[in-house]
């Protein structure tokens, strides 16, 4: 009966007797009153096991994408340093600053009181898009007009462009997946011809916690266009580039699936939980009704 009610209570049913004020919170009488489906005790036993089978699957998946980020890190570690060379590759590395092998620049925020300024047909990268998206940026949640673009410091980025946070996300990045504004918050890098937009990419990942060391202290901590081109990074030929962020595309292209698993594995526990603890469906073979 208490692995019933823990699955019971999980499907949201305390929201309609909830009591919003300052602190939200379930009166004792609206609790007592609750109408509670309660099937036998053999379909409870059937439910518990169902569910427990449910949860295992999201487990395992979760488990898996740990596995699977820990080797990711191990494989940033290993090609990213030169500590471990792909089959065939054996040129010397270069270290280099990257304002030599890219160019740079910030963006801007139009007026918010100006409404033409927005809503046109430019994307508007703001860095909760950034952490939204993940790897690519495809849409933005606003858009600037020409008049809105003009009318500030943002520039128009072409597509490929790396997205890095400067503000707040310090050393977040993202690919550009068309061309995009950003707000002041984020520089557009655009990599020269002997650097590899995909290979950026996973440097300045792994690079993360070296720069927010770095971010200049105030009211938060912050970056600046001239710290990032200042930044080191190893350079291989192109070539090698390309096949160490092949690499690393692979895993971050298993790790998305597995997450898009575990989000229907869920989306599929919730509509079950929500159908048979509320006794709108019951199971097959099932022999009393809920009350």
């Amino acid at each position: 009966m208490l692995a019933f009610l823990e699955y019971w209570a999980n499907t949201g049913a305390f929201a309609n007797y909830v009591t919003q004020t300052s602190i939200a919170h379930l009166p004792r009488d609206k609790f007592i009153s609750m109408p509670l489906p309660f099937p036998s005790p053999s379909e409870q036993r059937r439910l518990g096991e169902l569910f427990d089978d449910l949860n295992g699957l999201a487990t395992a998946l979760q488990r898996l994408m740990a596995k699977k980020r820990a080797i990711k890190q191990g494989l940033m570690q290993q090609l990213l340093t030169g500590k471990t060379r792909l089959p065939g590759y054996r040129e010397t590395w270069n270290e280099a600053r990257l304002g030599d092998h890219a160019s740079m620049s910030s963006g801007g925020t139009p007026p918010s009181g100006v409404a033409k300024y927005y809503g046109g047909g430019i994307p508007w990268v703001s860095i909760s898009d950034m952490t939204r998206a993940g790897r690519f940026v495809h849409a933005t949640e606003k858009t600037l007009s020409a008049d809105g673009l003009a009318h500030c410091t943002a520039k128009l980025y072409p597509e490929g462009a790396v997205l890095y946070a400067m503000y707040a996300s310090l050393g977040e990045c993202a690919i550009a997946m068309g061309r995009v504004s950003s707000s002041q918050a984020i520089l557009g890098i655009v990599p020269g011809r002997d650097l590899h937009r995909d290979y950026l990419y996973y440097c300045l990942t792994a690079m993360k916690a070296q720069v927010r060391e770095m971010g200049q202290q105030g009211t938060q901590a912050n970056l600046n266009a001239t710290m990032v081109r200042d930044l080191r990074i190893l350079l291989p030929p192109l070539d090698e580039q390309e096949a160490i962020a092949k690499v690393l595309s692979d895993a971050d292209d298993e790790l998305d699936h597995l997450r898009v698993r575990l989000d229907k594995e869920r989306a599929v526990r919730t509509g079950v939980m929500q159908e048979l603890l509320t006794g709108r469906t019951q199971l097959s073979g099932g022999t009393e009704d809920a009350k």
